[in-house]
């Protein structure tokens, strides 16, 4: 029978957590009829045979192919999206793990909200009850959807629902970037009048980065996406984007910060100031390849 929605999930290096991703992803529940579209983008350890166990397994559900042209998670979901059979499709990492009801929820926000594209709420969770300092950090200061949505037009893609046929209007995700491209796709639906809206309910679980060099090359990442875009003016005053870049910490983030003591406040501040450096660095005075 022909599928409504495509769940597409881009992968590389990644047979744990995308095991519980996929099992998240199976047991869904949602009555639409919906395919699974995993592109493994040239890993080296064993997530394709993972993924390859579950295609197995779940013939009619999970579907897995490869993208090794392009070391670019938008590169791996521009080849999910040309794959997919559903005239809806649904962005997560293998990072993540959608809840139940994630599925159900956002299509149905997707459906009733008349909107192009629906970005879902990304919930961080930690390896244990308290979260470490950089655990911290990177959830107290990134992936806030709802504030993606209002204040800048756009939905990362780690809990994304959008119509088909918005890709076919606008054309894909820009397979150059390593970040950002979610960012730049919004700001093509914006300038063509494409609605976009927020759906709380609709979660999906992201861990935290735990240490400091996950945070570092995330760090780097994001600069080097912002750096791109600042070349081909989607981010328009790259002046402001300077001075704000500089524009010192002074305070400690509020999420997850009441276990804190004065002692670790002030190490955060610290640490983000150090960050919005690197940003800096990597964004503004790196050399170009």
């Amino acid at each position: 029978m022909e599928k409504e929605v495509s769940i597409i999930i881009p992968v590389y290096n990644d047979q744990e957590r995308i095991s519980k991703c996929l099992d998240a992803c199976i047991n869904q529940s949602t009555t639409s009829l919906y395919e699974i579209v995993v592109i493994d983008n040239g890993s080296s350890d064993g997530t394709f045979n993972r993924c390859l166990d579950f295609k197995k397994k779940h013939r009619n559900l999970v579907r897995l192919y490869q993208q090794n042209l392009i070391q670019s998670a938008y590169a791996s979901r521009n080849s999910g999206i040309e794959k997919a059979k559903g005239s809806i499709l649904v962005f997560t990492d293998s990072d993540c793990i959608p809840s139940k009801q994630w599925l159900e929820t956002g299509v149905s926000a997707l459906k009733n909200q008349k909107s192009g594209a629906v970005a879902g709420k990304i919930e961080f969770f930690f390896k244990s009850q308290n979260p470490n300092i950089w655990e911290y950090i990177d959830s107290s200061n990134k992936l806030d959807q709802k504030s993606y949505v209002e204040n800048a037009h756009y939905g990362a893609t780690a809990n994304l629902f959008v119509f088909k046929d918005v890709f076919k209007r606008l054309g894909t995700f820009n397979e150059a970037l390593k970040s950002g491209g979610d960012y730049e796709f919004g700001q093509k639906m914006k300038k063509e009048g494409i609605k976009l809206s927020y759906k709380e309910n609709a979660v999906v679980y992201h861990p935290a980065r735990a240490t400091f060099t996950e945070k570092l090359e995330k760090t780097k990442r994001i600069a080097q996406g912002q750096r791109y875009l600042d070349t081909g003016r989607a981010l328009k005053n790259v002046a402001f984007a300077l001075l704000y870049s500089l524009k010192p910490v002074l305070s400690c983030p509020q999420n997850n910060s009441a276990n804190l003591s004065a002692f670790k406040k002030l190490q955060v501040v610290i640490i983000l100031n150090a960050l919005k450096l690197i940003n800096v660095r990597y964004r503004f005075f790196a050399a170009r390849k």
